[in-house]
This record gives structure tokens, C-alpha cells and sequence, in this order.
């Protein structure tokens, strides 16, 4: 019998802290698939598609202003609950 992979959604607006996510993810497992969505609408799409056993969200995205807002990263986290 043998283990299913596991599989992480990292939702984060910056590439490169994402990619980072995923390899932390990957130190605690080798084997896990990591998914990453730039914006909360991309994850919930991703969400709607497979099943994730986990799912690591930033909370401050970028607005159009340039400004940071943590509505769209605690509206997603509204929607999976």
C-alpha cells in the first residue's frame, strides 16, 4: 500500500515568497505536490478543481493603488470555512 502525495496550495501575491513557501513545504515532505496561485480568485478556482490537503494563504495582496489590503486574503479564508 502506498501513501498518496500530498497536496499544498501556496496562495501568495509574490512569486518568489511563494516559491520559498514550497520549498519549506517540500522540507517537511519530499513528496508533496506544491501548487502556487498569485491572487485569492486563482486559488479559489485551483480549490474548486482538486482536493488540497493544505492550503497556505498570504494576507496582505496588492491593490491597484500599490497599497497592501488584507480584505481579499481574509475573504478567501471566509470562503473555504
Amino acid at each position: 500500500m502506498s501513501a498518496q502525495t500530498q497536496r499544498f496550495l501556496v496562495i501568495e501575491d509574490h512569486p518568489e515568497v511563494g516559491q520559498n513557501n514550497c520549498e519549506f513545504l517540500r522540507m517537511i515532505d519530499p513528496q508533496c505536490s506544491c501548487i502556487i496561485q498569485e491572487t485569492p480568485e486563482e486559488g479559489i478556482e485551483q480549490l474548486k478543481q482538486e482536493n488540497i490537503d493544505l492550503v497556505v494563504v498570504d494576507l496582505q495582496f496588492g491593490t491597484l493603488t500599490g497599497e497592501e489590503s488584507a480584505k481579499p486574503g481574509l475573504a478567501l479564508l471566509n470562503h473555504i470555512f
